[in-house]
């Protein structure tokens, strides 16, 4: 999947109850209580599912916000 807008889906995924570590070439990765692994690609805008649920609750919702992130303003 691929977010235009990392910088603003990273402040979405701050308020989120997960860890975040930073890894090198500008990943960033976010684990969730459910078991989810969200990695997102800071120069790239990728985002990667991984872990358990990744087609649960938590990844729908990732997933609207990128959606709506993404979305072109009118």
């Amino acid at each position: 999947m691929k977010c235009n807008y990392p910088d603003i889906l990273e402040i979405f995924l701050s308020k989120f109850s997960c860890t975040k570590e930073d890894l090198p070439n500008g990943q960033h990765k976010y684990t969730f209580p459910d078991g989810l692994v969200v990695n997102v690609y800071i120069t790239t805008g990728s985002v990667v599912y991984q872990g358990d649920n990744v087609s649960g609750q938590t990844a729908t919702r990732i997933t609207e916000i990128i959606d709506c992130i993404n979305k072109p303003n009118p």
